[in-house]
């Protein structure tokens, strides 16, 4: 079943992200472990990430407290701009980007709004690019509390 909702996302996903500009799609390690789309308009980019994330949970209900551990479907939506000033590097780009976003998945219907951050190997001969980011979240639903989420990826680009 969870098989079926990660192809599906991703389907809606590759749908939607051309609508926005040029496209990037690859493998993410992190939150989540899964896929990676990112629909680019000039600084700007629409990035997505659909896949399942390894948790470990712990909670308080009714006064007691609850551990948990277990795989759940991960959704991340970004909307993040990118900074080509920062880092300089022959042969390809490496821009800093930050934004913000939202996380959504399946264990107790959480969601969260995100903050990620990170540097965008961009290759100049291959259309390959390599990221690295950190995305500090706010859960607001299931409770309130801070996680913060890392991930590395490399993406092919349809230019």
């Amino acid at each position: 079943m969870q098989a079926r909702r990660v192809v599906g996302m991703a389907m809606l996903l590759a749908v939607a992200a051309p609508s926005f500009g040029a496209v990037s799609a690859g493998m993410v390690a992190g939150d989540p472990t899964g896929l990676s789309i990112k629909s680019w308009q000039g600084r700007h980019a629409l990035d997505f990430g659909v896949g399942w994330y390894s948790s470990r949970y712990y909670y308080y209900y009714d006064a007691r407290p609850y551990y948990g551990r277990g795989t759940e479907l991960y959704v991340t939506a970004d909307y993040v701009t990118h900074n080509y000033n920062v880092f300089h590097v022959n042969q390809a780009k490496l821009p800093v980007y930050y934004g913000a976003g939202v996380a959504l998945w399946t264990s107790f219907g959480g969601a969260g709004i995100r903050v990620p951050v990170g540097v965008d190997l961009i290759l100049a001969r291959v259309p390959i690019d390599i990221f690295a980011e950190i995305a500090p979240t706010m859960v607001l639903a299931v409770g309130t509390y801070f996680h913060i989420g890392t991930a590395v990826g490399v993406r092919y680009r349809f230019d």
